[in-house]
């Protein structure tokens, strides 16, 4: 068969990414809102990455600009469709098991069923079984802050930050 797998199992990918911000403010505000779409098909078949995200900065100041306050966030969602792996797995695979057999059927072996891990698997195959598993993820991050000018060249700031992550809704 003389299988090349890295070739077999590798494409080429493109990807683009879409951004849109706006700014402004005030005398005593300002303000920033991005929005942004990302999506990459992977150097892997059956593999793609897309991501949607939003992001909001404000700061209002108070007391002719003595006091200050703000906050900045992102939410974003993402989906990462099919196998990740293929690395250095690659040395395990035998050219000479095909892509696919005369019945048109994967070559190799189902790697790991009960547990016996004796052949690797067609990589191929692998990543077509996986096409449909989606890693669907939710992230909100950012941070609130007050911050206070005390006396000529002392300022306190403090602030509160949250990082959550949700995965597979």
């Amino acid at each position: 068969a003389d299988t090349d797998w890295y070739d077999a199992v590798t494409r080429p990918a493109f990807g683009q990414s879409h951004n849109l911000g706006i700014q402004g403010g005030g005398e005593n505000s300002k303000y920033g809102v991005s929005f942004g779409y990302f999506n990459r098909e992977g150097t892997l078949i059956e593999n793609s990455f897309q991501r949607y995200s939003t992001r909001l900065n404000t700061e209002f100041a108070f007391l002719n600009d003595h006091l200050r306050i703000g906050e900045n966030i992102t939410v974003a969602y993402s989906e990462n469709n099919g196998n990740e792996g293929f690395g250095d797995a690659r040395q395990r695979y035998h050219p000479l098991i095909p892509v696919r057999d005369d019945g048109g059927n994967y070559g190799g072996t189902l790697n790991g069923i009960l547990g016996l891990q004796t052949n690797a698997v067609n990589p191929v195959a692998n990543q077509v079984r996986h096409k449909n598993s989606i890693d669907r993820r939710w992230r909100i991050f950012g941070n609130a802050y007050i911050e206070a000018d005390i006396v000529s060249d002392i300022t306190f700031k403090s602030s509160v930050a949250v990082d959550y992550t949700q995965n597979n809704i």
